[in-house]
């Protein structure tokens, strides 16, 4: 690209100025000889404009009408515009030569300007708003785009701009596979003008192709002398290889070089300057399923190994420094080979100590090969399992309902929160993006906050479904906000209960699974089945099988092969809508009321709790003869039923304390106790009132519960870790929703401030004394040295 000059001579130098235009413009001319040629036409299905704009040489009109457009011009020299729709080009391929080897500079055109773009005869014109999204030329001294083999040449080197930050630019170098030649091995991205160590930008890129039966098949380029470029409608990252392709749909650059979210890829995207690289590092994609039919493209993963991995050598991530703060996710498919069916995700401190070359850059992490089995048998304090009951699209497996990204955990795991994330119990069941907190419509989750044990997975031929071993609970998203909650109440490690509920109506576009209005339920515990739901409720003897099967975490083609074989055969065909179908054919029934209903079940250290609505139509030895509210208790003792009026809930509240003193940290011992039957629950506030010197009352929240459960007939201890900063009297009032319940009061006592000695009067005139006799000394000293 050139601009003319226009220079005004004046005319007494008319001649002399005159020679030096002519002799100029020869130069000129010679440099810039040139020609530009035009084709149209449809490649690989799209419909294509090209100009060719040569510099240093002229297109012959034989060249034009014998030779294909690419080889028109010469990829060290010339220039070749692409439009793929009338009335501009888009994108820019500059070739020109870099010391003594070709270089390219590609440049993407904005939409908006792309009519904008001029050709002439060796020079062309860009808009002001175009891009350049990368420079690229071979390693190697002496060498082309193509080997002396005709194969293409994967020994590159070159500069590509940050998207994240203005001005930034990444180093590229990429490695051929000595092995397999005309296939790449690796590349790496590494920023070369950082411009602030502080700020949480990518500064770190990696790939690696580290399966060598995932075959390589080069995409066809848009020029077959500059092989790496191709052009699509959408980039589909298990098709054929595309190490640089702009996207006609999106209108965007993607350079993927050694691989992109497929199988056989080790990939690393740091913040953080190798080796203690953080964020996702490594994210690994796993091939297990080979055959062709149900693999055809041989490119679809079956595992995928995310890390949100930060050491304690990083500034970036949760702010919980001095501390390694890890997590991993693995998705897995079973016999689908296009969609994701289970997550399992994973948080604590685990540090990866290993050194890892990866391209020309050396790492502390996992080795591929070993990345899934180390995640899978290290103890964790947080867990979750998600499946995606029909399935989930893409490349990077299932972000829903994860420990990863989420700070609030961080804190958690690390111990500067006192209580787990509430969004694990109550999840986003609408969302308009991904979130780790979110449950999709047709997506079931389970969790931990209290792992600390090494990841196990079961099936139970209850619900036919896999279930995290030790989960605390779990929660379904049937969509059309009703949710079914899982919950594991036996002193075991295994699902027994399951509750279907309403959740209650929310406006907007975020839509939270708060606990709702029970639809349906069914329990089995201490050898009983307990069920209510719109058939009424059934109470029978019956013990269950809770697991059948252990499932391996997929880490290699062995563990995984269950997930595709066996699994299959044994899972779903149970209506989450429908729990009175799961009971099967059990012993006689207790108590069967069509038009019953149970609000609480409650497992007790002396047997089982239960509240019953009753028409007192029931029938069996359980059944009331009149209608209202009862309690059922079981002794495991005795085993033996009784049944008795349940009142509605009765709460007293008291609160306990040793003296309190100004300043001086203690521990309130806050104690609820329902003397009614029936239970309650519901978010619940401790506050402590006091009267300020002007009379009014000042409020001080101590304690927030999100969901504080209060079952009939028992006592509820919590302690409270408080420091007040005034003296007098505190009046402790607990807020129960809108319920306001007096607690009681307490005395502050005053704490006596130690104040400093009074000034000894002889102290200002001694040290003067001692001053001046000193001064006196020094001066005696140098008179007489004088």
């Amino acid at each position: 690209m050139r601009a003319s000059r226009y220079l005004k001579l004046s005319p007494g130098r008319g001649v002399f100025a005159a020679g030096l235009a002519l002799l100029a413009s020869c130069f000129q001319l010679a440099w810039a000889q040139g020609d530009l040629a035009r084709w149209e036409g449809e490649w690989n299905g799209l419909r294509m404009q090209v100009a060719v704009v040569t510099r240093g040489h002229v297109i012959s009109d034989a060249e034009r009408q014998e030779r294909p457009w690419w080889q028109w011009g010469r990829t060290n020299s010339d220039v070749f515009l692409f439009g793929f729709a009338p009335g501009g080009y888009d994108l820019v391929l500059d070739f020109g030569v870099r010391v003594d080897r070709p270089r390219v500079r590609i440049y993407v055109v904005d939409q908006r300007e792309r009519g904008e773009v001029r050709v002439l005869a060796g020079q062309y014109i860009l808009p002001a708003a175009h891009k350049q999204v990368i420079e690229l030329w071979p390693r190697d001294e002496n060498e082309d785009w193509l080997t002396r083999n005709g194969l293409p040449n994967f020994d590159l080197e070159g500069l590509v701009p940050s998207d994240e930050q203005e001005g930034l630019i990444f180093g590229l170098s990429v490695a051929g596979n000595p092995l397999r030649p005309g296939e790449p091995l690796w590349h790496t991205t590494r920023i070369i003008n950082d411009a602030g160590a502080d700020r949480g930008y990518s500064r770190f890129g990696a790939a690696v192709r580290s399966d060598p039966s995932v075959r390589f098949k080069l995409a066809d380029p848009l020029l077959p002398s500059f092989p790496y470029l191709s052009v699509v409608q959408g980039f589909d990252p298990f098709g054929d290889d595309r190490p640089m392709v702009y996207e006609l749909n999106t209108h965007a650059f993607r350079s993927t070089w050694a691989g992109f979210q497929s199988a056989g890829v080790y990939a690393f995207n740091s913040k953080s300057f190798p080796p203690y690289t953080d964020f996702e590092a490594p994210f690994a994609w796993y091939r297990f399923n080979t055959d062709p039919l149900n693999n055809p493209s041989g490119k679809y993963a079956d595992l995928v190994v995310r890390a949100d991995y930060w050491p304690q050598q990083s500034l970036f991530g949760p702010d919980v420094y001095r501390t390694t703060r890890s997590a991993f996710r693995l998705s897995w498919k079973g016999r689908d080979p296009l969609h994701w069916r289970y997550s399992l995700t994973v948080a604590g401190n685990h540090e990866m100590r290993t050194r890892v070359r990866v391209g020309d850059e050396v790492v502390l992490a996992v080795p591929y090969w070993d990345y899934p089995a180390w995640v899978a048998t290290k103890p964790w304090k947080a867990a979750t399992l998600v499946e995606a009951t029909r399935g989930e699209s893409g490349s990077e497996g299932i972000y829903d309902y994860s420990v990863e990204d989420s700070l609030e955990l961080a804190y958690w795991v690390n111990g500067q929160r006192d209580e787990p994330p509430p969004g694990y119990d109550r999840p986003y069941i609408e969302f308009p993006q991904i979130h780790p907190q979110r449950l999709a419509e047709g997506f079931r989750g389970e969790y931990s906050m209290v792992y600390n044990r090494v990841p196990e997975l079961y099936f139970s031929p209850i619900d036919r479904r896999v279930h995290l071993k030790g989960a605390q609970a779990g929660i379904w998203n049937l969509g059309k906000g009703q949710v079914l909650r899982s919950y594991n109440l036996e002193p075991d490690d295994y699902v027994d209960s399951w509750v279907r509920e309403q959740v209650p109506l929310q406006q907007g576009p975020v839509v939270i699974a708060e606990h709702g209005q029970p639809l349906e339920r069914l329990h089995f515990l201490r050898g009983f089945v307990i069920y209510s739901g719109p058939t009424g409720v059934v109470l029978r003897r019956g013990e269950a099988q809770l697991h059948s099967l252990e499932l391996p975490v997929p880490t290699d083609w062995e563990s995984w092969r269950p997930w595709a074989t066996q699994l299959p055969q044994i899972e779903g065909g149970r209506d989450p809508r429908r729990l009175d179908t799961w009971m099967g054919n059990l012993g006689g029934a207790l108590l069967q009321e069509p038009g019953g209903s149970l609000s609480e079940v409650w497992r007790t250290p002396e047997g089982l709790r239960l509240v019953l609505q009753s028409r007192g139509q029931g029938r069996g030895p359980l059944a009331p003869d009149a209608p209202g509210a009862y309690v059922l208790r079981y002794s495991a003792s005795d085993e033996r039923w009784s049944v008795e009026p349940s009142p509605p809930p009765r709460l007293v509240a008291r609160i306990k304390s040793r003296p309190l003193r100004e300043l001086y940290p203690v521990a309130l011992e806050l104690e609820v106790e329902n003397q009614g039957g029936a239970s309650w629950s519901g978010p619940a506030e401790l506050v402590a009132l006091r009267t300020n010197e002007w009379g009014n009352v000042e409020k001080e929240t101590l304690k927030r519960w999100e969901r504080l459960e209060l079952m009939g007939q028992s006592t509820v201890r919590k302690e409270i870790h408080w420091a007040t900063r005034f003296t007098g009297t505190r009046e402790f009032v607990l807020m129960l929703g809108e319920r306001k319940l007096e607690v009681g009061r307490l005395e502050v006592a005053h704490t006596p401030r130690m104040t400093a000695p009074p000034p000894n009067p002889v102290a200002a005139p001694f040290a003067l004394l001692v001053l001046m006799l000193g001064l006196l000394g020094i001066l005696r000293v140098w008179k007489e040295a004088a």
